[in-house]
């Protein structure tokens, strides 16, 4: 039989009544968000970091990385060639569900994605998606949501949010933006918002105020081209800050938010002058790694003219002030 034949009629296809390929029983991780979201607070409310595949995740594991750490520290692949072939075999299984949906080729589709990391092969994957032709995408955007709602497992989840931002024509923000908010997921969010809408920076400045960790640093750095001004003032007053290293942001804060035209156009604000005060602290202290340093901002010397000309003006300095004039003067 050939692929043609064997592709259901437009209004058969479904997944719906296929058996999922997880242990029945097992909550959704898109549930568990859900259950944990707190409306007008960023994060999730207490329990809701660990995922529902936690255990599974530890098993055997000496470290228990922070949520998002492990694909924001490691990235994918130097080596292309082992998730190109991850990539070709996931692909496969996806054409074949897609031609016919049945409870075994789900659970092929779903055993490549769970024994996988999604960093490894994601991006080759998308691309290959993306120049087939024959790749019916209502299909795989069913399965997509199918995924992304329904799957126990962090991975396959990954994949499935992955997959939504392949649709163009039907984009799906407002779940990506809740899937988005546990930070083990939110930089598969970013990217699919990103590349589902024409215009992502507003989704994703909002899926940046929710998040404070590795989710926050990998927004961020999507937002660091911005010229929307209200984007490049919370950059400098807020969006540096996270709970992992501001080490991580500063540099992205500085040179997107316009950090000395800031402090340039007449009296900057306290909170203004604050972040200015700890942007330039942490370029400072990462010189040396872990991202982009003193060395990188060409407007750094510029920048601490202007910042300690501003404290001057001030009748009194808090802590985190005199901290960052310390290491200005330990520096220079």
């Amino acid at each position: 039989m050939t692929a043609s034949a064997e592709l259901s009629s437009p209004w058969s296809w479904t997944l719906e009544g296929v058996e999922p390929p997880w242990e029945s029983g097992r909550p959704s991780i898109y549930g568990h968000i859900l259950a944990h979201l707190r409306p007008g607070e960023p994060g999730l409310a207490p329990g809701g970091e660990d995922l529902p595949d936690q255990a599974l995740v530890d098993e055997g594991q000496a470290v228990h990385w922070a949520p998002g750490a492990l694909d924001g520290i490691f990235g994918p692949p130097a080596d292309p060639g082992e998730s190109e072939e991850t990539a070709w075999a996931v692909a496969a299984a996806l054409r074949e569900l897609t031609r016919k949906a049945t409870a075994e080729r789900a659970a092929a589709l779903y055993g490549l994605l769970v024994e996988a990391s999604a960093i490894e092969y994601v991006d080759p994957l998308l691309s290959g998606l993306l120049e087939d032709e024959r790749m019916p995408q209502d299909r795989l955007r069913e399965v997509a949501r199918w995924l992304a709602t329904g799957a126990p497992d962090r991975e396959a989840v990954k994949i499935g949010i992955a997959l939504l931002g392949l649709s163009r024509d039907a984009p799906q923000s407002d779940l990506l933006l809740v899937l988005g908010r546990h930070e083990e997921l939110t930089l598969y969010a970013a990217v699919a918002l990103g590349n589902a809408t024409g215009e992502p920076a507003q989704l994703l400045w909002e899926l940046a105020r929710q998040v404070t960790g590795w989710g926050r640093i990998q927004v961020v750095e999507r937002l660091g081209g911005t010229d929307d001004p209200d984007i490049a003032a919370w950059l400098l007053r807020e969006g540096y800050r996270n709970r992992i290293l501001i080490e991580y942001t500063a540099f992205t804060c500085a040179r997107g938010g316009k950090l000395l035209a800031a402090l340039t156009g007449g009296e900057p604000d306290d909170a203004l002058l604050l972040g200015a005060g700890e942007i330039l602290a942490a370029l400072i202290r990462g010189r040396e790694g872990p991202a982009e340093g003193i060395g990188e901002y060409g407007e750094g010397a510029a920048v601490a003219a202007r910042y300690l000309k501003h404290l001057r003006r001030r009748p009194s300095l808090g802590l985190e002030h005199l901290l960052a004039v310390h290491t200005l003067r330990e520096f220079l």
